[in-house]
């Protein structure tokens, strides 16, 4: 077993999703504080929400966001249906989470 244990990571050198809210509604996203500014960005940004009972996705993009910022995306409601979100970063998946009916707090 080997630890990596480069600090990249842990002296918050690079981007992450720390924490996910979802209330009312509405999907809030907020991102780790950088030590350098030029490590939060800008990011080619994508979002995507698959409704499990629904075909079809909503997407939203930005070609320059900065993760020194918080995300907040309205949910439209698709009945009873949980529903999945992708987010990446510069093409890379940051964040996937499976949302299910009722769900009101995921940290």
């Amino acid at each position: 077993m080997v630890v990596n244990s480069r600090p990249g990571l842990f002296y918050k050198q690079s981007a992450f999703v720390e924490s996910v809210t979802l209330a009312e509604g509405r999907l809030t996203i907020t991102f780790n504080p950088t030590q350098v500014a030029s490590d939060a960005g800008p990011f080619e940004l994508e979002v995507e929400v698959r409704w499990m009972a629904h075909p079809g996705a909503r997407t939203w993009r930005s070609p320059a966001f900065r993760t020194d910022s918080t995300l907040t995306l309205e949910i439209p409601e698709r009945g009873h249906s949980g529903f999945v979100v992708a987010l990446k970063l510069d093409g890379c998946l940051a964040y996937s989470r499976t949302f299910a009916v009722g769900d009101q707090l995921i940290v």
